[in-house]
Formats: structure tokens, C-alpha cells, sequence
């Protein structure tokens, strides 16, 4: 490993456990709600209205969290969006509402790689069984 690669920033998508993730609090989407999810699923929901629940909290986790990545690696660049845009080809309309989270959906992950990539950061999606 290169040590411009050790030393890149990293910013960490998907980190339930607090430590450096988007605050999920505030009536939004949070590891409490999911385990009410998974009560409420040995109490009889169906398997359809159990998926679908699931679903509309991990999109809205997403984007709050995919948000909160963009927002950050704009601020740790050093660079305004305009200048971002001048640079890597991103429109600084795009940058903002990622950043704000407006997209129903948030911003697509290929995107938030694209970005970091152009940005020097490294970006870290991990899965641990809990």
C-alpha cells in the first residue's frame, strides 16, 4: 500500500453503532426503530409489510448517512462546491442536495465513490453480523 493510500481520509457509510455516523435521532429512522421492526415481526407482521417497513428505514437511513458522507469530504476537502465542480466535472447543485440529503433516495453510491475517489478519501461499507 501506497503512502498517499495510508494516509487518504476515510469517511464510514453505514455506521449504526454511533461512533461516527449520522445522528439518527430526532423522530428519523434509528437502531431502535429496526429492532421494533424485528419485534413486530415475531408479533405477526406478514413477511410483505415486514420487507416493505424495512425497506422505507434503510432508504431513509441511507440518504441521511450518504448525506452526512458528502457534507463531510466537502468540508475536508478545502474546496467549495464550485470549485469541485470546476475540477471533477460535479454540479454544485447536485453537491448540495446530496449533502442536504434531498434526494428521496439520497445520493447513489456510485456517486459518493466517484466523489470520494476525486476527493482523495477512501470510503469503508462494511457488514458485521451483530
Amino acid at each position: 500500500m501506497s503512502s498517499a493510500a495510508a494516509s487518504s481520509p476515510s469517511v464510514e457509510l453505514f455506521d449504526h453503532d454511533g461512533g461516527g455516523g449520522v445522528d439518527l435521532s430526532g423522530g428519523l429512522a434509528s437502531a431502535e426503530d429496526l429492532a421494533a421492526l424485528k419485534e413486530a415481526a415475531r408479533d405477526g407482521l406478514s413477511p410483505q409489510d415486514f420487507h416493505s417497513s424495512v425497506t422505507s428505514l434503510a432508504r431513509e437511513i441511507a440518504r441521511l448517512q450518504t448525506g452526512h458522507a458528502v457534507s463531510r469530504m466537502i468540508s475536508e476537502s478545502g474546496l467549495s462546491m464550485v470549485e469541485i465542480a470546476e475540477r471533477y466535472g460535479f454540479q454544485p447543485a447536485t453537491l448540495s442536495r446530496w449533502a442536504n440529503g434531498v434526494p428521496k433516495s439520497g445520493a447513489e453510491l456510485t456517486s459518493v465513490i466517484a466523489l470520494a475517489e476525486a476527493l482523495g478519501f477512501s470510503l469503508k461499507l462494511s457488514v458485521e453480523k451483530k
